[in-house]
């Protein structure tokens, strides 16, 4: 889900409805595909809120989810952790009366990071998980939102969002020690053109980051702007392998999906199913949550097709979760879905397992 979603969504507290969309898989993931099932979350019924990510633990059956609870119109972040077989809550301190968490990534059990922005100060807002708590890192005085955040070790931590100054690209870089912003330019000055999701390419140290109408490369020690046919606003990005960039968002008719091949971005359009987020597990086993109707449910499974050229609708619509922030899976197939109840106000933070997880 992009920055703009999530500001919409969470800045008017009222949680409003956003695009869902999931892709299809072959016959390994096919075959589980219809295991989608509803997870039970630790959170009271009737709580107003959303989960905005979710990411699975590296050598562990461990996740993270993270989100935003509206508690007497002030935003109030969370953090929910899969451990032994349930999801438990963990105390997230605030810094002040409204924060938010938009984006979650871990290296180890011990070593995760959450971000978002402060309300307070319209700044961004960093939490790390140290194994036994969370706590607020500080970061540059900056006017600005983060969105989503990639961890490549914990030396190397990069997390992407809006910078309010310019309306253009934030990025920001943990070396170990402290957090700094990295310069770039909005390659757009005259329109809003955020980044909303960032995501590693396997064994390089080498990153992608995507938003509205932008993507960038980051490669020896920088950012690169890569320019996609038209402006598309894509939100989710996954990267199965090295020069294979799948990016995916959605427009008034349907679903855009953007894909870079090591030389170019092609893009090719779904008419009728709405795109939201994407994962992958290899390259020929590539996900991206949809609908069948813009800010509809409920919830569809779909699947890139064997020649990569065309998504395809897996199983019937599933109820019971909606708005879904972000998908995260693993070498396996297994994995979680992170979004609300239904799409609507006052919904309730809902996580679906899949494959039986």
């Amino acid at each position: 889900m992009g920055l703009r979603a999530h500001r919409a969504r969470l800045l008017l507290c009222a949680f409003a409805a956003s695009v869902a969309v999931f892709a299809s898989a072959p016959a390994a993931l096919g075959a589980c595909a219809s295991r989608l099932t509803i997870a039970a979350t630790p959170h009271p019924s009737g709580l107003d809120g959303l989960m905005t990510d979710v990411t699975v633990v590296p050598g562990s059956r461990q996740a993270w989810a993270v989100g935003t609870e509206n508690r007497n119109n002030l935003s109030v972040p969370f953090a929910d952790r899969f451990v032994n077989g349930a999801w438990h809550v963990v105390a997230v301190p605030r810094s002040g009366s409204s924060q938010r968490l938009f984006g979650v990534s871990a290296a180890s059990p011990s070593d995760a990071w959450a971000v978002g922005d402060d309300l307070d100060t319209n700044g961004p807002f960093v939490e790390h998980w140290n194994g036994s708590a969370w706590a607020i890192v500080p970061t540059p005085a900056q006017l600005g939102s983060l969105a989503a955040v990639e961890v490549v070790s914990a030396r190397d931590v990069w997390a992407v969002g809006e910078d309010f100054t310019t309306g253009g690209p934030l990025f920001e870089h943990w070396n170990g020690t402290e957090w700094t912003v990295f310069p770039v330019a909005n390659p757009f000055p005259s329109v809003e053109a955020p980044v909303v999701d960032v995501a590693g390419v396997p064994g390089t140290g080498r990153l992608w980051a995507v938003g509205e109408g932008v993507a960038f490369q980051f490669a020896h020690g920088t950012w690169t702007f890569s320019p996609m046919p038209g402006f598309a606003a894509v939100d989710s990005v996954t990267i199965p392998a090295q020069r294979d960039v799948w990016a995916v968002g959605s427009s008034a008719g349907g679903g855009i999906t953007e894909h870079f091949d090591g030389s170019r971005w092609t893009k090719f359009f779904t008419k009728g199913l709405f795109l939201g987020v994407v994962a992958s597990v290899s390259p020929n086993d590539i996900w991206a949550t949809a609908t069948d109707e813009r800010f509809g449910v409920p919830l569809r499974l779909a699947h890139l097709n064997a020649s990569r050229t065309a998504w395809m609708r897996v199983g019937p619509g599933h109820p019971g979760i909606a708005s879904v922030g972000a998908i995260a899976l693993r070498p396996d197939g297994t994995g979680w879905i992170a979004g609300d109840t239904d799409g609507t106000p006052a919904a309730q933070p809902q996580l679906a397992a899949l494959c039986g997880l």
